[in-house]
């Protein structure tokens, strides 16, 4: 997957829905585990909106796929993980706000 910067996500995600406001930016990206063997890829998300945003229909589609599916809401303030393996990752990290399976692979050379 090609690093798509955060203002050009917004860009990207805001030009699909109407009256779309660009609050949400990619926070990080964890594209290079350790252990290859373990499915614990991700992206996070954060609203950085005083109000909460409707991801509704919004989708990755450059080297990892994944459409959020129709009511998911990302708070104000608030972190949303789209991660490889929703499971494994809960399991490293504890328990957070993620979706997932996404399909396809990040690009480890950016």
């Amino acid at each position: 997957m090609k690093i798509i910067r955060p203002l050009l996500l917004v860009s990207l995600l805001a030009s699909a829905a109407v009256n779309v406001k660009a609050d949400v930016v990619i926070n990080e990206i964890h594209s290079a585990p350790a252990d290859k063997t373990v499915p614990e890829e991700f992206v996070e998300l954060y609203n950085t909106a005083d109000s909460p945003v409707d991801l509704s229909g919004w989708y990755f589609s450059d080297g990892i796929s994944f459409v959020f599916p129709e009511g998911t809401v990302i708070g104000p303030h608030a972190y949303l993980v789209v991660a490889q393996d929703p499971e494994t990752l809960t399991d490293i990290y504890g328990d957070f706000p993620v979706l997932g399976p996404f399909s396809g692979r990040l690009d480890n050379d950016g």
